[in-house]
């Protein structure tokens, strides 16, 4: 049983982002770690994020909905 969907290369960049960006917000608001190690993590997210659009769209038999 599949969690969340489709697996396939075009998904890993927007996984990444979301558990990056997840882990910089509980790093910086908790204050369990420091600042600008939870900003890393959230730059990283962005970074993931511009890339991932780039990605999905090389795909060839990828649906339109």
């Amino acid at each position: 049983m599949k969690m969340i969907g489709f697996y396939d290369y075009t998904v890993i960049l927007t996984y990444l982002s979301l558990m990056s960006g997840t882990i910089g917000i509980m790093l910086c608001l908790n204050g369990m770690g420091h600042p600008y190690l939870g900003m890393f993590f959230l730059l990283f997210s962005g970074l993931c994020d511009t890339f991932d659009g780039k990605v999905a769209r090389s795909k060839k038999d990828r649906q339109h909905r």
